[in-house]
């Protein structure tokens, strides 16, 4: 019998069935040995350089003259060479999630209310037009900054981007709801993310104020906070709500939503408050012809493989990170760049001021080792004894020779029997097949839990019982 591992099955604490997410582990769509795909290690967290403080926001700036990869680490703003030397620019006080944008001219900075820009002629300064008022989010569009306070809309100067007129503002007014972010389309429009709605605005060179809406692209759907958005090959990956909904995942796309929650991660949701929920922030980015999202909530990471999803279906595309061996501390990285001098997935931190690389040869953290989990779905086998449990694995890679596994089952799908360990392989025993024999008797139903913590890499295929 093969038992597929993508997602398992188990009890929660409030009497209803619950999905085992993979935790630290990912899939990939390969057919291989008669399965349809396999799981490996997440990424490992390695050390680039260092910042000012917890990490709050990032950008790769392309345009000449600015090119470069721009952060807000604790208070200190800074640039990062393809090295890992930093610069620091200048200092912005607080400790909220940044908004940043480019010009031809200048890198802006949102945070803490105020407006910032940047570049190497007129140095770091703050804004102090009194028309830019308090704003929450930004973005460059069509020859200007465009920017939310969480009420009106309004833009730079065409003229002097340092500029803003006291006319030159408006409001989204599809629903009367607050604005609570924006973004920029692959169609030069800007999206106004309400709390319920989202409208879409394009230059018509009008005056005072250059935008106007386009009523047939708006919806009836919102995002929770400022950050609760990120744009990935023109589809916005999205924490949303409508008016009457919980909140929920979602991918918007002009014209289109669709919803990519499960029941599993809406009760994670569920957990949070909408205000607690505000302060979560999205990455997305494309590895190994792999799409991840991560959705960094308070205190869980959730990632979204839109690859899989494709495939399997989205019951089969969750998987939780962490950064512990023992309990739950939520993933540590966030924020991910790419800076293409070195070709590196660069990340800042939650805990402090590590600017990290995501590392495709090991599975640790900062050196530090973090659990994986996967668990099985439930498989009845009527009074059977099981003879033999072979899993398809990648052995032989194993640089620290420190790659055990540890199996367990659960008849109830709540208590886990006693652990069998076994080695994964050691460094070079390319020949080690995985096998545990004599498990025993089952009496209807069966989970199994496979758990390590390890610093090498793995990776499992097909799982296999024999059962008589």
């Amino acid at each position: 019998m093969q038992i597929p591992m993508l997602k398992g099955d188990k009890i929660g604490s409030n009497t209803d069935y619950r999905d085992g997410l993979l935790t630290n582990m990912y899939a990939v769509k390969r057919d291989i040995l008669g399965a349809k795909g396999y799981l490996m290690s997440f990424y490992g967290l390695s050390g680039f350089a260092e910042g000012g403080g917890v990490d709050r926001g990032g950008k790769w700036v392309s345009r000449e003259g600015l090119e470069g990869h721009y952060r807000l680490s604790g208070t200190d703003f800074i640039k990062i060479d393809e090295n890992g030397l930093v610069t620091v620019l200048g200092a912005i006080a607080g400790s909220d999630q940044a908004s940043i944008d480019f010009s031809f001219n200048n890198v802006a900075v949102v945070a803490g209310g105020k407006l910032f820009y940047y570049n190497p002629t007129d140095g770091f300064r703050q804004m102090t037009d009194p028309d830019i008022g308090t704003p929450i989010d930004i973005v460059w569009v069509d020859g200007y900054f465009f920017l939310t306070d969480g009420e009106t809309i309004y833009h730079s100067n065409i003229l002097n981007e340092e500029q803003y007129e006291p006319l030159a503002f408006a409001n989204a007014e599809f629903m009367p709801d607050s604005s609570r972010g924006l973004g920029r389309t692959e169609e030069n429009e800007v999206l106004v993310f309400g709390e319920f709605s989202k409208q879409s605005f394009i230059n018509v060179g009008a005056t005072p104020f250059a935008f106007q809406t386009i009523p047939r692209k708006n919806q009836k759907i919102g995002i929770l906070g400022v950050h609760c958005k990120k744009e990935l090959s023109g589809k916005w990956y999205t924490l949303s709500r409508r008016e009457n909904t919980a909140p929920s995942f979602h991918i918007i796309s002009i014209g289109t939503e669709q919803s990519i929650s499960t029941r599993e991660t809406d009760v994670i949701l569920q957990s949070y408050t909408d205000d607690e929920l505000s302060t979560s922030t999205v990455d997305a980015f494309i590895d190994g012809n792999v799409t991840f999202i991560m959705f960094h909530l308070p205190g869980h990471t959730l990632v979204f493989n839109e690859s899989v999803a494709e495939t399997f279906g989205l019951e089969s595309s969750w998987s939780i990170l962490k950064t512990d061996t023992t309990g739950d501390l939520t993933y540590r990285g966030r924020n991910i760049v790419r800076d293409p001098r070195n070709g590196k997935w660069l990340i800042g931190d939650k805990r402090d001021g590590n600017i990290g690389e995501i590392d495709r040869t090991i599975c640790t953290h900062y050196g530090a080792m973090v659990e994986w989990l996967i668990h099985t779905p439930a498989v009845m086998l009527e009074t059977g004894s099981i003879n033999k449990l072979e899993i398809e694995t990648i052995p032989g890679v194993s640089p620290d020779n420190d790659a055990t596994v540890f199996i367990s089952m659960s008849q109830d799908m709540r208590a886990n029997s006693m652990e069998y360990s076994k080695e994964y392989g050691m460094n070079n025993q390319f020949g080690l097949r995985f096998i545990v024999r004599r498990l025993g008797y089952v009496r209807s139903w069966v989970t199994f839990r496979l758990r390590g913590v390890s610093r090498s890499r793995m990776a499992f295929s097909k799982f296999d019982i024999e059962v008589s």
